[in-house]
């Protein structure tokens, strides 16, 4: 295993010889295997070596146990330590605690790596956890971006050394070395769909089907992964040579002419690539805004068309050209405050809303339990707690006074406010369809819900909001 790791390294140019290295050790057998492996490979490449754990505070006597595990073997290899406790379960609540517990773990190692200057951060990701990754965005309806799995390395700074080598190969090589790891009881439940697949469908696609399924879907992956690049590349000098540059994004003008000559794929990855550029966190775009924005592009006639997309991003057709930037105006849109239609509707669930003076609809049902990747993949839609809600339900426009106690957030903001700091157009407030109750406003499209009808464990009837 050690010739594999080292072969990677190589290949990919993980580690440089006198190198500061920060690596990422939970306590269980992956990461501890390449604590071990470094620590072998430290002289060879006259490594300095600093260890990172955080401790979740989702495990209680558990994560405190594999706290004090990793700073015993750090001691004991006599590397550098650095460790945070952060209470996750009490901060994520209505949020997916392990999209939540990633997150934090990439911003607690970033942070340490530039406190400890660090230049490379190593993880013990291997070729198991690529197959299983592969699956969760296969289930989701990826594109070839979230088929192609993880990079051996990212940003370059976070190396992935471990990804050619199997979890058997791990654990055979801790016992041959004799050294002990700590086990997260939370992989053997059942309800992450991680550990579904982890557990039950590889072993099964396996034992039916094919005994080198992981190997051969990791070997999938690492194609997708080459050609993914490739037409990413063509993006990039398509862009370059028609003059777009969406750093720092304004306004983004594609010569349509040039545009419809590229093929179907490539106009849309130019599509997304544009959008998730105006986006706050390069996330929430959907294959239905890209296909909204490429039916918007083969309109065959000379008329001005716009698109509204979110967070407040237009998309417009306007002689030959499709510009894509933020809305900043009444012009933008083409509203004035006496075209806006005031509404309220009353809601009984299971219903379809048409949103008065769109083409949009709400629709709203019960359904059985929460799902953060179904979520994920419609980034219009929402879930809430069905029996949090007090009294009859409405969509509405925005009216004066309007409060909500933002999910995320201590205390009640005002919705005037909200939308100043979203830059959202006076003009265009009043077109936002908003689902109310008795209390107060319970939800803002795309996602925004109230604290007051968050998910929580006790949670027994979910009802999904989605604008479409």
């Amino acid at each position: 295993m050690l010739d594999k790791v080292r072969k990677t390294i190589e290949e990919h140019s993980l580690v440089q010889p006198d190198e500061k290295l920060l690596i990422a050790v939970s306590g269980g057998p992956d990461s501890v295997a390449l604590l071990r492996i470094f620590e072998l490979l430290r002289v060879e490449y006259n490594l300095d070596v600093t260890v990172a754990h955080l401790n979740h505070g989702i495990r209680g006597e558990d994560a405190d146990r594999e706290e004090e595990f990793v700073r015993s073997v750090a001691e004991k290899m006599k590397v550098g330590f650095i460790s945070k406790r952060i209470n996750l379960a009490q901060r994520e609540k209505g949020r997916s605690l392990e999209d939540a517990a990633r997150q934090e773990r990439y911003r607690f190692l970033y942070s340490a790596a530039e406190g400890c200057g660090a230049s490379r951060i190593a993880t013990g990701h291997h070729r198991d956890d690529q197959v299983e990754t592969f699956f969760i965005n296969l289930f989701r309806g990826a594109g070839l971006d979230g088929l192609k799995g993880m990079a051996p390395i990212r940003d370059n700074v976070l190396i992935r050394p471990l990804l050619k080598v199997s979890r058997f190969e791990i654990i055979e090589f801790l016992q041959n070395e004799g050294l002990s790891w700590m086990t997260d009881k939370s992989n053997d439940d059942q309800t992450f769909l991680r550990n579904s697949i982890r557990n039950w469908l590889v072993p099964e696609l396996t034992r039916r089907y094919n005994p080198g399924i992981s190997q051969n879907v990791a070997h999938t992956a690492e194609i997708i992964r080459l050609e993914d690049d490739y037409m990413n590349g063509i993006v990039q000098e398509l862009l370059s040579s028609w003059g777009v540059n969406p750093a720092p994004p304004q306004s983004l003008i594609i010569p349509l002419d040039e545009f419809s000559l590229q093929h179907r794929a490539i106009q849309a990855r130019i599509v997304k690539f544009l959008l998730e550029a105006m986006t706050p966190f390069h996330n929430g775009i959907g294959s239905r805004h890209i296909g909204s924005v490429l039916a918007l592009c083969h309109k065959n006639d000379s008329a001005y068309r716009t698109l509204d997309l979110p967070a407040g991003i237009l998309a417009e057709k306007l002689a030959g050209k499709l510009i894509i930037r933020k809305s900043a105006d009444a012009s933008d849109r083409g509203i004035s405050r006496k075209e806006i239609v005031s509404f309220e509707i009353k809601v009984e669930v299971p219903a379809t809303i048409s949103v008065p003076g769109t083409d949009r609809k709400i629709i709203l049902e019960l359904v059985e339990r929460f799902d953060p990747g179904d979520i994920k993949t419609h980034p219009e839609a929402a879930c809430i707690d069905y029996d949090r809600i007090n009294g009859q339900l409405v969509v509405r426009n925005w009216k004066h006074g309007d409060r909500m106690d933002f999910l995320g957030m201590t205390g009640t903001k005002r919705l005037k406010k909200y939308f100043i700091d979203r830059k959202i157009p006076s003009c265009v407030r009043g077109t936002i369809p908003l689902l109310a109750d008795s209390q107060s406003v319970i939800w803002i499209p795309p996602n925004r819900i109230s604290r007051r009808v968050r998910i929580t464990e006790n949670t027994k009837n979910v009802l999904k909001i989605e604008l479409v």
